[in-house]
């Protein structure tokens, strides 16, 4: 978990974003592994959980 908050704060500093969005895998089990995550933006999981990657490529592939 240390690394995963390393790479946050090193996001976090980078980009100052007003939220990171979670998807996939950590999106899936959000409620435990998000408490364990600190950053000044707030912390989501997708709308569509651990299915946001197949709903984005559908939309793209809508798009074009």
């Amino acid at each position: 978990m240390l690394r995963a908050q390393r790479f946050l704060d090193y996001l976090d500093k980078l980009f100052s974003p007003d939220a990171f969005i979670f998807g996939e895998a950590i999106s899936r089990d959000h409620a435990r592994f998000l408490q364990l995550l600190r950053a000044r933006a707030r912390l989501a999981p997708t709308r569509f959980f651990n299915d946001a990657g197949i709903v984005g490529a559908a939309l793209s592939a809508n798009a074009h």
